[in-house]
C-alpha cells in the first residue's frame, strides 16, 4: 500500500520536464539497441570505436571517462521508471527495493549484448554494469528518502532533492569534456566516434574501455 501511495504521489509531481527525460531515455535506450543488432562480433564492435582511439593518452582518459559516463548515465535513469509498462517494485542483492527503471532496461540490454559477442569479457564486465547499477539505485533511494524527510508534505518529485541529479550532471559535463577536448582534440587529433555514429559509440565505447583496461 505504501509503495502505491508512493507512485500516486510521485505522479501528481512529476510535470513535463519528467516526461521530456522519459522521452530522452527512450531515445538513448533504442539507439543502443539499434546499435547492438549493427555489430555482429567483438571484432566488428571494437574495430568500430579502435580506430577512432589510437593515441594511448586518449585510450587512458577513456578508460576513466567512458565508465563515468555510464555510470552517471544509469544514476540519472535510476529517475525514470518506465512509462509504457506497469513499473513495479523489484529487489535486486546489494539494492534497496526500487522501481523497474531505464537504468534498469539499459544495464540489462549492455549485459545481453556483451555476453552475445564475448562470453567472458561479457560476463566480466556485465558485473562493472552490475556494481555500476547498484550503486546507482542505491544514490537514488537515499536521496528520495532524504527529500521526503524534508518535504513539508511527505512527499516528493522524481528528481527527489536533486543532489543525485546535480551528481549525474556533474560527472557526464567533466566526462564529456575531457574525452573531447584533452582526449580528441589535442591527444588524437581527431573526432571522437560519436560524430559518425551515436548509437555505435554508445554501445561499444563501454565495452572499449573495459578491455582497455584488461591488456
Amino acid at each position: 500500500r505504501k509503495q502505491k501511495s508512493s507512485q500516486m504521489s510521485q505522479k501528481h509531481n512529476n510535470g513535463a520536464d519528467f516526461l521530456l527525460a522519459q522521452i530522452f531515455a527512450t531515445g538513448v535506450v533504442v539507439s543502443i539497441i539499434q546499435a547492438a543488432f549493427s555489430f555482429q562480433n567483438v571484432t566488428d564492435a571494437l574495430g568500430f570505436y579502435g580506430v577512432y582511439h589510437r593515441d594511448p593518452v586518449n585510450q587512458a582518459i577513456h578508460f576513466f571517462g567512458v565508465p563515468a559516463l555510464v555510470w552517471s548515465a544509469l544514476l540519472f535513469f535510476a529517475h525514470l521508471p518506465l512509462p509504457w509498462v506497469f513499473s513495479p517494485y523489484i529487489r535486486v542483492p546489494g539494492a534497496p527495493s526500487h522501481r523497474l527503471t531505464f537504468a534498469t532496461v539499459t544495464s540489462i540490454v549492455y549485459a545481453i549484448f556483451y555476453l552475445k559477442i564475448d562470453r567472458i569479457g561479457g560476463f566480466m564486465f556485465s558485473l562493472v554494469i552490475y556494481w555500476m547499477y547498484v550503486s546507482s539505485v542505491r544514490i537514488f533511494v537515499h536521496d528520495q528518502a532524504d527529500a521526503k524527510k524534508r518535504s513539508e508534505h511527505g512527499s516528493v518529485g522524481w528528481k527527489g532533492s536533486g543532489s543525485a541529479l546535480k551528481l549525474a550532471a556533474i560527472v557526464q559535463v567533466v566526462g564529456w569534456y575531457v574525452q573531447i577536448h584533452p582526449g580528441h582534440a589535442i591527444f588524437e587529433g581527431a573526432k571522437p566516434a560519436l560524430l559518425d555514429g551515436l548509437g555505435q559509440a554508445l554501445t561499444s565505447a563501454p565495452l572499449f574501455a573495459f578491455y582497455e583496461g584488461l591488456w
